[in-house]
């Protein structure tokens, strides 16, 4: 997830940004610490130049859907207001490492891509491994919301188109430069490398003031649980009640056992091995 603020160079909320890694090692280099719950981790950076704070949270729900949940929520942490454009970047890859490795060229040509209204799907028309080619059902969507269930104002879903001929992930042309999104032909996207990368409605937050953001990674044999995801997932309540059910939920199953030792924190630690 990405913060691109005028005059400045782009941010990353994860801290993978070029500019960001350059910085490493000085005084200027962002803060960041990772917070862990059972059943959710939180990421948590600020950079002070940039006068921003960026919480991560991430967890997968407590429901029979194969998704993951993330929410970025983004504080003005200066004493003046911030405008800014926001973007999140996914590669969908949607083929296990050694397909990627060995088999990219001919894996990317037999999928097929889709634009979503909130997002991007793929769906590999064959499974392509040493063993033979079976035909696949498999869809893998990426997903963007606003906090009020907002969908994105432009998406990419080429990786060529976002990062730039020749670029990378780590500086993505579309950011650096500030361009739109190309106006697609349906069937021109297939059988090309694919990324779920969207761009967000522009913000002015005042000190103090915070924007949320909702990415869905999902996976499914049935298209319509897209529409379903949206319906569950696709809002800050709609996460806020997922996340507590679901840390509701570990902290049941961890406590189903307990370990009273002399020492409290291997107690703590049998708590995150239940866990995992």
């Amino acid at each position: 997830f990405w913060i691109a603020i005028e005059g400045k160079k782009p941010w990353s909320v994860a801290g993978n940004s070029v500019f960001q890694k350059a910085e490493k090692w000085t005084t200027n280099h962002d803060k960041s610490e990772v917070e862990g719950h059972l059943g959710a981790f939180i990421l948590r950076r600020r950079n002070q130049q940039y006068g921003i704070e960026a919480v991560t949270t991430i967890f997968v729900p407590n429901t029979d859907d194969f998704v993951e949940l993330m929410k970025i929520s983004v504080t003005n942490i200066s004493d003046k207001p911030i405008s800014f454009k926001s973007y999140s970047a996914t590669a969908i890859f949607r083929r296990h490492a050694d397909n990627f490795r060995d088999h990219r060229q001919v894996t990317t040509m037999f999928q097929k891509t889709f634009i979503e209204e909130h997002g991007v799907r793929v769906k590999p028309t064959i499974v392509h491994d040493e063993h033979g080619h079976t035909v696949n059902n498999t869809n893998y969507a990426v997903l963007g919301f606003e906090c009020n269930g907002d969908k994105p104002t432009e998406i990419w879903p080429l990786m060529v188109d976002f990062i730039g001929e020749g670029g990378s992930l780590d500086n993505p042309e579309a950011i650096c430069k500030n361009l739109a999104a190309p106006t697609y032909n349906p069937d021109e996207i297939h059988g090309r490398e694919a990324i779920a990368a969207m761009r967000y409605g522009d913000k002015t937050l005042d000190p103090g003031e915070t924007a949320n953001y909702i990415i869905l990674h999902g996976i499914t044999d049935v298209v319509d649980d897209i529409k379903r995801w949206k319906d569950n997932f696709g809002n800050d309540t709609l996460f806020e009640k997922n996340l507590k059910e679901t840390i509701q939920f570990w902290n049941g199953v961890s406590n189903s056992v307990n370990f009273n030792t002399v020492d409290k924190n291997f107690d703590n630690w049998t708590k995150w091995v239940t866990f995992q």
